[in-house]
């Protein structure tokens, strides 16, 4: 319950624009999550402690990269950017630590006028992360995006018509 406070906390800081204390509880809940798979005494509850602080370690650098749409700063951009190459240097190649990494990277390229190379990292996590849902859901829509801004309109329905038939339930 304590982790799902910092959670919700941070949800009510980001819907207010707060990215700072966004980023403080998820950041939190990442250090709870990590306490907690420390002291866990069994293999399956350690694993889901590591899980939980994964994701929120994730989106704490999500708040950043919304952050930096918002504000369309460059060094904003280069901050969360940054974010996710630690995230990859802290974890390794953890399914949701890659997922959200290539996203973020190709949501970034994507800010930067950079369809085509945006559209490389989200195919990445469609392709080789589909056991992320929600990152590889994420990846169906920036994808449909960078094809309308490269003018297809074909690819760009594709996408979503992907995104609604296998992720009805998702945010995206």
């Amino acid at each position: 319950w304590e982790l799902d406070a910092h959670n919700l906390r941070a949800e009510v800081h980001k819907s207010t624009g707060n990215y700072g204390g966004a980023t403080t509880s998820y950041e939190a809940a990442a250090r709870l999550a990590e306490q907690q798979a420390g002291s866990a005494s069994d293999p399956a509850t350690k694993a889901r402690f590591a899980s939980l602080q994964r994701t929120a370690s994730a989106a704490a650098g999500w708040v950043l990269v919304e952050k930096a749409l918002e504000s369309k700063s460059q060094g904003d951009l280069d901050k969360a950017s940054g974010f996710f190459d630690s995230l990859a240097a802290k974890f390794g190649s953890e399914g949701e630590i890659v997922s959200a990494s290539e996203n973020a990277q190709g949501v970034i390229k994507l800010a930067r006028d950079d369809a085509a190379g945006a559209l490389e990292h989200f195919q990445r996590v469609e392709v080789l992360h589909f056991s992320s849902p929600t990152e590889v859901a994420r990846s169906l829509y920036y994808q449909a995006q960078c094809w309308e801004k490269l003018g297809n309109a074909e690819q760009k329905a594709a996408r979503l018509r992907d995104l609604k038939e296998y992720f009805k339930k998702s945010e995206w």
